[in-house]
């Protein structure tokens, strides 16, 4: 079709050609104004005619840069979607576009297998028990830990499993990897995400030089599905430029509700032939919990406050000629043995929660406000665990206003809150006493709410 329509376009500027060459003849033959006219009517037909044709070639080439161009993005396009769904399958296919899917994760998966069969862990007898042992295991690593550090944490971790933690000083991620050493047993550094995910797989894999790789933070929680039994701790580096209510949905609803079943999807892989992922999905497993490492400075959006903690860890390093202490897991059931046991002993009274009723009907009287019962499950073992630990019911009351429920006021002016005829601070001091919320009292103020 292109050479015939080349041959019209030679032959019409021939033809063209002709009848300006007869008009020619005929106006030197022909010696008045009209032949002139016509000789000078015959030239613009001519520009005009080769302007046109030069136009319908260039028109013509354009089209076909771009058909070659689509044909190229299409043919790179197959064989990149052909790539990735024969990942996963045989090594003959792997193979063929540079590397193996998962290939690391079923060395690992090999590995975890056999170490869990062979697995014991330490021994505890009470919360306080705990601490005393992080402290001096801490102290065999090299660090101090400050006064209330330990018991900061293991606040934050039997009430949620995400905790962030402020980075205010060199050595917060050392602290945090001994700490994951403690509870996990093994070698806990902090974790990189990059490259930055923009949708949920990616944290799990990453697309690299024709092979999907998987991230280190995923290859984290995957070998924690194989230690079922051990309170497994992962740390990151803060999640700078992530959309994180999106990136870490799948995690947000493991957050929420660490018995339930929350899933990350693996779409598009076959990777049915690896331990622990079925469906092309992998259940994240209940015993993992999540430091993450924020500026000292950052403050947390008021929604995150309804699933994660915030903590701030202290400690210097030490010489020390201390012996180094195994490095022996806790068990996930002695854990949530311990937590019952305080529940038993240690829960609030009635009266006391009947308190933080009155402050919800407050505040869900001016805004919209609710404890729902994510959030209530954390305050109960918040409080619990502060009682278990020695600290006197009010101290475990002002640690739930100023740890979760006051920071769900942010974005909020005092003149929504206040109402009825009594201020918010007027309304905590006359349920709890003045002198007994000293940090919400900080937070009030922070909010300008005070």
């Amino acid at each position: 079709m292109g050479q015939n329509q080349d041959s019209s376009i030679t032959g019409h500027v021939i033809l063209t050609a002709i009848v300006d060459i007869a008009l020619l003849v005929i106006a030197s033959m022909v010696e008045d104004i009209i032949a002139f006219l016509l000789v000078v009517a015959a030239i613009i037909v001519f520009i005009i005619e080769v302007m046109r044709i030069r136009k319908i070639l260039a028109e013509k080439e354009i089209e076909e840069i771009a058909e070659r161009l689509r044909a190229k993005e299409e043919a790179e396009a197959k064989l990149k979607a052909d790539s990735v769904m024969n990942f996963g399958g045989s090594s003959k296919s792997a193979s063929s576009v540079g590397g193996n899917y998962f290939g690391t994760l079923r060395a690992l998966a090999k590995d975890c297998a056999a170490k869990a069969q062979r697995q014991s862990y330490a021994s505890y007898n009470s919360l306080q028990d705990v601490i005393a042992k992080l402290n001096v295991y801490a102290f065999s690593r090299g660090i101090k830990l400050g006064d209330n550090t330990a018991e900061a944490l293991m606040m934050a971790m039997v009430s949620s499993r995400c905790i962030f933690v402020k980075k205010t000083s060199e050595n917060t991620e050392d602290i945090l990897s001994v700490i994951g050493e403690f509870f996990s047993g093994e070698d806990s550094p902090c974790i990189n995400i990059f490259p930055t995910p923009v949708k949920p797989t990616g944290l799990l894999y990453s697309y690299q030089d024709n092979v999907l790789k998987e991230t280190e933070f995923f290859k984290r929680i995957y070998t924690a599905s194989f230690f079922n039994n051990s309170v497994y701790t992962c740390t990151i580096r803060s999640w700078e430029d992530m959309q994180m209510s999106y990136v870490f949905s799948d995690f947000i609803r493991y957050f929420k509700n660490p018995e339930g079943i929350a899933s990350c999807t693996l779409p598009q892989m076959n990777a049915d032939n690896i331990p622990n992922i079925k469906d092309k999905k992998f259940n994240i497993p209940n015993n993992l919990w999540l430091f993450v490492l924020i500026d000292g400075t950052e403050q947390l959006p008021s929604d995150v406050s309804l699933w994660a903690s915030a903590v701030e860890v202290s400690g210097v390093g030490v010489k020390t000629e201390a012996k180094l202490l195994p490095m022996l897991p806790m068990a996930h059931s002695q854990l949530d043995e311990i937590v019952e046991s305080a529940f038993d002993e240690c829960f609030l009274p009635l009266d006391t929660w009947k308190k933080l009723d009155k402050v919800e009907e407050y505040l869900a009287s001016a805004i919209p406000f609710k404890i729902n019962n994510v959030l209530a499950r954390q305050i109960e073992r918040l409080t619990t665990m502060l009682v278990a630990c020695g600290n006197t019911p009010a101290q475990a009351i002002d640690a739930a206003l100023s740890q979760k429920i006051l920071p769900l006021l942010s974005g909020y002016t005092k003149e929504q809150i206040d109402h009825e005829g009594t201020t918010l601070k007027e309304l905590l001091d006359g349920l709890f006493g003045s002198d007994a919320i000293p940090a919400s009292h900080k937070v009030l103020c922070a909010l300008q709410l005070e």
